[in-house]
């Protein structure tokens, strides 16, 4: 089961001015139980993605984004 949880930070402009900031974040387990998450600037493009983790959860089709990351001098080593 995943979820969104909305963050607000205010951060100060090119111009000086001081602006809140609204980010989406969408929080999951994996079938490990380990916890990942990922951010959006948007309701809709957080609600979406929530949706599409939850499917590929239930269907076992889920990966791990960081799975594949390995130093290129180890892969050429392979």
């Amino acid at each position: 089961m995943a979820s969104v949880e909305r963050r607000r930070s205010r951060r100060r402009d090119a111009s000086g001015r001081v602006r809140e900031v609204v980010r989406y974040r969408v929080r999951y387990r994996d079938a490990r139980g380990l916890q990942h998450s990922e951010t959006a600037s948007r309701l809709v493009d957080a609600e979406r993605r929530k949706s599409e983790i939850e499917h590929e959860l239930a269907t076992t089709t889920w990966h791990d984004p960081r799975r594949g990351d390995i130093p290129l001098r180890q892969w050429v080593a392979q």
